[in-house]
């Protein structure tokens, strides 16, 4: 909160949200007057509604500047809900799920409506590209993959044999990672089933 607060002096619209929240939790009044929103439809803005390409994770227990990764930010652009305005900013993000927003200054010569269409085309264009490379390529051999190992598992586990520890050990990861799949996806469109 301080850390806005502190930014808004400056005019520097900032905004703290959590990613498994999906919500802005703290943002200053100019990052509110950038979007145009009052104070009740910030809290409603999702933080989906924020393209974060590739956004590098630091550590919340106060890594020291030099430990840091060389320029830790990321670019983002934030739709603004009800329009088809986009705003450009920097973003980073911690490991335990909060993501700091800096907008860029509204003069800025990188913030063009053009920059912003074409880079969200690009990231919709690549999220849309390893989305079908998934479904074509990963998702059949996975699930092959684990109702195959659930099936020897209760072989094994019939028969009474110890191995069947193992194979449910596989089947959790086999799980896990199809999870892990859906889930990388999320912040997108939803998959499509063909």
């Amino acid at each position: 909160m301080q850390l806005c607060f502190e930014l808004d002096r400056f005019q520097i619209a900032t905004a703290i949200g959590h990613i498994s929240k999906d919500v802005f939790i703290h943002w200053n009044r100019s990052f509110e007057d950038r979007l145009g929103l009052k104070e009740g439809e910030m809290r409603g803005v999702e933080l989906r509604s924020i393209i974060v390409p590739d956004a590098p994770v630091v550590e919340a227990s106060g890594a020291n500047e030099s430990s840091l990764p060389a320029g830790p930010f990321s670019d983002c652009v934030i739709r603004i809900p009800g329009d088809e305005r986009q705003i450009l900013g920097r973003s980073v993000r911690r490991e335990d799920g909060f993501i700091l927003v800096i907008l860029d200054h509204a003069s800025g010569t990188r913030g063009t409506e053009e920059y912003a269409r074409g880079y969200l085309f690009g990231q919709n264009d690549a999220k849309e590209r390893s989305r079908q490379v998934v479904h074509h390529n990963v998702s059949g051999n996975l699930l092959a993959a684990s109702f195959a190992a659930e099936t020897a598992k209760q072989k094994l586990e019939d028969e009474g044999r110890p191995e069947a520890e193992d194979l449910e050990r596989v089947t959790y990861l086999i799980d896990r990672a199809i999870n892990d799949l859906v889930n990388a996806f999320t912040s997108g469109p939803p998959i499509t089933e063909q």
